[in-house]
């Protein structure tokens, strides 16, 4: 799944924009999709679970018909695991139900809402007391969190609530929370904070660190008015050396002119505080 999920990123990357400050031409980029789209369509036939639902979305992402018969297998799939008001959560738990909500919402958000709040509903009813998700099992089972996971979580939330599910705004505080607590000193993310396991066994890794961004971003966004979890957001960005930096720099600035830190004279103008002998 993890060959899947790296072409899919570079196939919605090039599908999302040309930069002018790269190589490739528009055409270049387009026939770039094409390539990967058409080695995604191979794909499709032989994967299943959250594997083929990554692969239609991104096939979608790329300008295939929603009608197709990569997306409308990929459909049926994932139609089939709702049934008596319930979701039935695949092998690949969050990051199944993660991808199934955002294909879900990009096909027909109002056709498919009654099932995207079921995905939303599974997914908060796993967010840990950490504030974090991991797999079911946990691993180790008092793991904080999986950095991975968590990102799919959001993903899913994030898509949810483009849909117009309602999501409690404590599930975005706590995640913010998260983040804020289990940075590296480096201010990167490790794979799963205080374990050695997996990549970069304990210390930060680019992809995991370019997951939390990613993350906090799509927890911050549209949030600062919104009540505990708008201050939660102000509260976690203080938290990393970033915000302690900029905070350090608004006191500065916001710091009143000596002037203004006289105390006036009764009936008088200001006047410096008086030095003790």
């Amino acid at each position: 799944m993890k060959c899947v999920a790296t072409l899919m990123t570079a196939l919605l990357i090039l599908a999302g924009s040309a930069s002018p400050a790269s190589a490739a031409s528009p055409a270049d980029v387009k026939a770039a999709i094409a390539k990967g789209a058409s080695f995604l369509r191979v794909v499709a036939g032989k994967s299943h679970g959250g594997e083929k639902t990554l692969v239609a979305l991104a096939l979608l992402k790329s300008g295939a018909a929603p009608d197709s018969p990569e997306i409308r297998e990929a459909l049926d799939e994932v139609l089939k695991k709702f049934g008596d008001g319930k979701y039935q959560a695949g092998g690949h738990h969050i990051y199944e139900a993660g991808v199934e909500a955002t294909l879900l919402t990009d096909l027909d958000a109002e056709r498919y809402k009654p099932q995207i709040q079921l995905l939303a509903d599974y997914i908060v009813g796993q967010q840990k007391n950490t504030g974090g998700w991991d797999y079911p099992s946990g691993h180790p089972a008092d793991s904080p969190g999986d950095t991975s996971v968590i990102q799919y979580a959001l993903l899913g939330l994030w898509a949810a609530e483009r849909a117009g599910v309602k999501v409690n705004p404590l599930v975005w505080q706590r995640t913010l929370e998260w983040h804020a607590q289990y940075q590296s000193k480096d201010g990167g993310f490790a794979y799963i904070p205080g374990f050695q396991i997996g990549d970069g066994q304990g210390n930060s890794t680019l992809n995991m660190s370019v997951n939390a961004v990613g993350s906090m971003h799509r927890d911050r966004r549209d949030r600062r008015g919104q009540g505990g979890a708008g201050r939660s957001c102000r509260r976690a960005r203080r938290l990393t050396p970033s915000g302690r930096a900029s905070a350090r720099r608004g006191a500065r600035r916001a710091r009143p002119p000596a002037a203004a830190r006289r105390r006036p004279r009764p009936g008088g103008s200001p006047t410096a505080t008086p030095r003790r002998r």
